[in-house]
C-alpha cells in the first residue's frame, strides 16, 4: 500500500512540531523547551507505535509501524518494523545512513544532511507563527497536558500533543486532516495518524549503537560495505552519488 510510503515523513513532521524554541502562549513556550531539552540532554530510549486510520471514527487502523528509538545528544538510532519490511536509521557525529533490510540497500550521506531527513525547527517556528495558527491547552487526568494545534490550509490541519507534566515526556501525538477523498491509493474521509510512546528508559546508552563499523568503513575515495553485508547495495551520497544528489 501506498501509505506505507508516506507515513514516516508524516509522523517525522509531526514530531518536528515539539520542538519549536518560541510559541503563541508563555505556558506552550516553556512546555515545548522542556520537552525538546528531555528528549536532547542526555541518553534517552523509548518505543513508539504508529496507526493510520483512513476515517475519523478511529475504529479500524489500515497501517501501522513500530519504532525503538534512542538518543543521545545530537545522535540517534531509530529501528523501523513495519510488517516483514525493517529499516534501521543511524546519525552519528560522522555519517547519517539508513539500512532497508527487507530490498538489501544502504544509504550513506554525510551527518549534517540528516537535518533534512528529521527536524528543521526554522521552518517548524514559522508555522506556528503562521497566520490562523490557533494553540489551546487542557490538563488530563494522570498529570498530563494536551495542546491541540490548529493549521490552516494545511493537508494535515490539526494536532494534538499529549505530554507527561512531570517528567515531560510525550505521550500520545494525533494528526487530524479534514481530507476526502483518494490519496495513495486508499479511500480516505478525515483520516488521523496517532503516535503512542512508551517504555521510556534514561539508562545510560552503548555508544556503540550510533556507530557505522558494523556496516561499512570509508577511505580516502569511497565508503566500502563490510564482509557481512556485501550482498547490499550501496548508496553512496558521499563519494559516487554525490554530484546526482
Amino acid at each position: 500500500m501506498e501509505v506505507k510510503k508516506h507515513i514516516v515523513f508524516y509522523v517525522m513532521a509531526a514530531l518536528s512540531l515539539v520542538f519549536p524554541m518560541s510559541g503563541y502562549s508563555q505556558n506552550y513556550t516553556e512546555d515545548m523547551k522542556k520537552i525538546s531539552e528531555k528528549y536532547k540532554k542526555g541518553d534517552i530510549s523509548y518505543h513508539v507505535k504508529y496507526y493510520f486510520y483512513p476515517s475519523d471514527s478511529l475504529k479500524k487502523a489500515v497501517d501501522s509501524m513500530n519504532i525503538y528509538s534512542c538518543m543521545s545528544g545530537q545522535e540517534y538510532y531509530c529501528n523501523v518494523s513495519q510488517g516483514k519490511k525493517s529499516f534501521e536509521y543511524f546519525k552519528n557525529s560522522k555519517f547519517y545512513f539508513v539500512i532497508d533490510h527487507s530490498e538489501s540497500v544502504i544509504a550513506v550521506k554525510k551527518s549534517s544532511d540528516a537535518q533534512q531527513q528529521s527536524w528543521d525547527i526554522g521552518k517548524v517556528d514559522s508555522l506556528i507563527h503562521a497566520q490562523g495558527v490557533k494553540i489551546t491547552y487542557k490538563g488530563l487526568d494522570n498529570n498530563e497536558g494536551e495542546y491541540s494545534i490548529t493549521l490552516n490550509g494545511k493537508t494535515w490541519d490539526k494536532l494534538k500533543i499529549v505530554f507527561s507534566k512531570s517528567d515531560f515526556t510525550l505521550e500520545k501525538i494525533y494528526m487530524y486532516s479534514s481530507s476526502k477523498g483518494t490519496m495513495y491509493k486508499t479511500e480516505l474521509n478525515k483520516p488521523v495518524i496517532l503516535m503512542s510512546f512508551s517504555g521510556y528508559s534514561e539508562k545510560q546508552l552503548d555508544k556503540t549503537i550510533f556507530s557505522e563499523s558494523k556496516f561499512f568503513y570509508e577511505t580516502k575515495d569511497a565508503i566500502v560495505l563490510n564482509e557481512s553485508y556485501k550482498k547490499y547495495k550501496l548508496l553512496d551520497y558521499i563519494y559516487k552519488l554525490s554530484k546526482r544528489s
